[in-house]
């Protein structure tokens, strides 16, 4: 990977292929072909090279994952500068198809910036494109997804009005009423203003989830959210991915939306959390800010399982002090980290050279001054981690 000569514009941290640890995918220009990169999960990386995604040689500024057919896996859209950009569906077991029929692929531009988010909030991710640099001003564009992840050319003030040269731009709801903004960033004759739009009130519902992590990083980088509705009649799934940047000097909005069509509830939420703890939930009603914490629906003894150690918590719930048993495979220091229902750390501790075995640590609550409501207690050692949900009550 660091012996790779290439003139490399952006990268992506993505997991390309599903199985739980992040991927690098890297955009290069020059009409060089891009880069991807599986991660083995042992620290090392293999090279990918016998794919369409990495044998197409545009001179590429960067790129957007996004699941745009709703199959449960990302695909990408690739921004090229001088020519047309490029569309790849992931079909799995390392196989991308180029949709070269696809308007996407044939509209020309210049383009360096993109982002992908449900506009119309009717269950399937649209696409922007930013366009910039060579010549006069430039158009952007706005593409509508059909739900099977073709996609047609929108016409409107985003696209004719604000003429110029834009590069990054971001998708974002900063009231929280389900309409999505968007941010162009401009800089035609280095004095040109920068664009907000606001997306037009559809009357389709929508969802909002906001993740912390906890053994997880807490902004939640890396975690994959799944959305299951009825949307027109017909069970939809749908996936984001949680990641900080999207295309050229873009940027995406941590909390993820869903688009939700006619559904007014929810059926299940799936979160995929890269410590490897799974959170779900059932029966959610649309029209929410959902904020999750990692391991929020973990409840009872042996909640979670890290490696080389095994935790349970007696009792629970309590309205007084706590017990925490866990199980060493071989002797290390062991770290305890107290979290509040919002992802803050109360308090930790550090043990030194704790034994194999079994080994028992008390949390009291009236020393600690903890009000009632829900904790997260997380173990660290060398080996792994884990953790526990401690409910304490009146």
């Amino acid at each position: 990977m660091v012996n790779d000569n290439d003139s490399t514009r952006s990268v992506n941290w993505v997991d390309y292929d599903s199985d739980g640890d992040a991927d690098i995918f890297v955009t290069n220009e020059a009409y060089q072909h891009e880069r991807l990169y599986r991660n083995n999960g042992d620290e090392t990386f293999t090279s990918i090279t016998d794919n369409a995604l990495v044998n197409d040689g545009g001179s590429t500024m960067s790129s957007s994952w996004g699941d745009i057919d709703n199959d449960g896996d990302l695909d990408v859209f690739l921004a090229n500068d001088q020519g047309n950009d490029a569309l790849f569906r992931n079909d799995g077991d390392n196989v991308f198809t180029k949709l070269s029929i696809d308007i996407v692929c044939n509209n020309g531009g210049n383009s360096f910036g993109s982002n992908f988010a449900d506009i119309d909030n009717d269950g399937d991710i649209d696409l922007f494109v930013t366009n910039a640099f060579w010549g006069g001003p430039w158009n952007n564009f706005l593409y509508l997804n059909d739900g099977s992840g073709l996609f047609s050319v929108v016409t409107s003030d985003v696209t004719n009005t604000d003429l110029g040269w834009s590069f990054g731009n971001a998708f974002g709801d900063y009231d929280k009423d389900g309409d999505m903004y968007l941010l162009v960033a401009n800089c035609y004759g280095a004095a040109q203003n920068n664009a907000l739009y606001k997306s037009e009130t559809t009357g389709n519902n929508w969802l909002i989830v906001d993740c912390t992590g906890m053994v997880s990083n807490k902004s939640a980088i890396g975690v994959i959210v799944k959305v299951k509705a009825m949307i027109n009649g017909e069970a939809v799934w749908q996936m984001r991915d949680i990641s900080a940047q999207s295309g050229y000097c873009g940027q995406n909005m941590l909390p993820v939306h869903f688009g939700l069509g006619d559904a007014t509830i929810v059926d299940s939420i799936i979160i995929q959390w890269p410590s490897g703890i799974v959170d779900e939930f059932e029966a959610v009603y649309a029209g929410q800010y959902l904020k999750v914490t990692e391991g929020e629906t973990v409840t009872g003894i042996a909640e979670f399982t890290g490696a080389g150690f095994n935790l349970s918590i007696t009792p629970n719930p309590t309205s007084s002090s706590v017990t925490l048993t866990y199980h060493l495979i071989k002797s290390e220091n062991v770290r305890l980290e107290l979290f509040d229902s919002a992802g803050n750390r109360v308090t930790n501790f550090e043990i030194k050279d704790t034994l194999v075995g079994n080994n028992f640590f008390e949390i009291d609550r009236n020393k600690l001054l903890l009000a009632n409501g829900n904790y997260f207690l997380v173990l660290k050692t060398n080996s792994g981690y884990g953790l526990v949900k401690i409910n304490f009550m009146k």
